[in-house]
C-alpha cells in the first residue's frame, strides 16, 4: 500500500507562552512523520525555497518515503504561529508557490498510489486541479490551503465553492473551515447525502467528528495542557485517515487512531509519535461506547 502526498514544506516559528520554537513545518512534514510511525509507504511531491535544508530534513523525517523536491530560487515559505490562550494567529512570509498539473501527473501516475493526499497551504493546488486529479486517483484533501487568504502577512479565511469535495474519498476540515464551506446544516446534509467517503471535522479540545459508511461518530480528545503547541495536529489526523483508508479501518478504529496520534504529537512532539499505541486501545473502546452521536446535531445545535 502506498500514499501519495502533494504540498509544500514550510519553516515554522511557533510562539507559545512567549517562547519561540523553530523547526520544519507544513502538512507534508507532519503527515510524513506520522506515516513513518505507522509504517506506511508514501511518495511526496513538494516544493521548497533555495534556503530550505533538504539534507537535514531527510535525516529528520525518516526513511519510509520517496521525496521529489521542486526547488524554487526564492526563500522558503515561513509560518509564524502565535498562540494566545486557546487561539492561534498565523502570519506567513514568502508564499506564492504553484504545482503544475503536468508535474503532478508525471510524478504520481507511474506509481499509482492507493490514495493521493492533496495538502495545499496557500492555494498552490487549485480546486480545478483537484477535480482533474480525482479523474486519475482516489483523492483525499485538506482544504485549509484553499480557504486561506493572506493580507499584510496575516492569514485569514474566505469561503470557496465546496462542490468539488464530493469527488474526494476523504475530506478533513477544522471547525473554522467547515463553516466557510457549509455555513448551515442544510448545506451539510445535502453534501453528506450519498457521499461515500470519509468526512472528518476536528474541534480542538472538544474532540472530532467522523462520518464513514453512513456511520457518524464523536471522538473525544484526551486532555492536553492549556498552553500546548497544537501545530501539526490536524495534519497527523489526516495521516490517520489515509492509513485507515488503505487498511480498511472502521470509523471507530479510524477515529481512535486519529485522536491518539494528535494527542501524542501535542503532548510529546513529533519525536513522541510512537507513543500513540498507549492511547489507541483505550480510545477505541471509548469511541465505540460514546461515539454514536450525530455530528450534525453537535455542529449546528451548539
Amino acid at each position: 500500500m502506498t500514499v501519495g502526498l502533494v504540498g509544500l514544506l514550510a519553516l515554522d516559528e511557533n510562539v507559545v507562552g512567549g517562547v519561540e520554537r523553530r523547526g520544519f513545518g507544513g502538512s507534508v512534514y507532519y503527515v510524513s512523520k506520522a506515516l513513518d510511525t505507522l509504517g506506511l509507504d508514501y511518495r511526496v511531491l513538494t516544493a521548497v525555497g533555495s534556503d530550505f535544508p533538504i539534507e537535514m530534513f531527510l535525516e529528520d523525517v525518516g526513511y519510509g518515503g520517496v521525496f521529489h523536491f521542486l526547488r524554487y530560487s526564492g526563500p522558503n515559505l515561513v509560518f509564524r504561529n502565535v498562540y494566545i490562550d486557546d487561539s492561534r494567529v498565523q502570519y506567513v512570509r514568502n508564499h506564492g508557490y504553484v504545482f503544475y498539473m503536468d508535474v503532478m501527473l508525471d510524478f504520481f501516475c507511474p506509481s499509482k498510489p492507493d490514495v493521493l493526499a492533496v495538502l495545499p497551504i496557500i492555494g498552490e493546488v487549485s480546486i480545478g486541479d483537484i477535480l482533474v486529479l480525482s479523474k486519475y486517483f482516489d483523492v483525499a484533501v485538506d482544504p485549509q490551503g484553499l480557504v486561506r487568504r493572506v493580507s499584510g502577512g496575516r492569514v485569514s479565511g474566505s469561503p470557496i465553492d465546496p462542490r468539488y469535495l464530493s469527488k474526494c474519498v476523504a475530506v478533513k476540515v477544522s471547525m473554522d473551515e467547515l463553516y466557510l464551506l457549509y455555513p448551515d446544516r442544510l448545506s451539510m446534509e445535502v453534501f453528506l447525502d450519498g457521499y461515500g467517503g470519509v468526512f472528518a471535522v476536528t474541534m480542538g479540545r472538544e474532540g472530532s467528528l467522523i462520518y464513514l459508511d453512513d456511520v457518524y461518530v464523536y471522538v473525544p480528545a484526551p486532555p492536553v495542557p492549556r498552553d500546548a503547541d497544537t501545530t501539526g495536529a490536524g495534519d497527523v489526523y489526516m495521516a490517520a485517515i489515509l492509513y485507515g483508508l488503505v487498511n480498511g479501518y472502521s470509523v471507530f478504529e479510524l477515529g481512535a487512531l486519529a485522536s491518539s496520534l494528535c494527542y501524542t504529537l501535542i503532548s510529546s512532539g513529533v519525536g513522541g509519535l510512537m507513543g500513540y499505541r498507549s492511547v489507541y486501545d483505550e480510545l477505541l473502546d471509548l469511541v465505540d461506547e460514546i461515539g454514536r452521536k450525530i455530528f450534525l446535531d453537535i455542529l449546528y445545535g451548539r
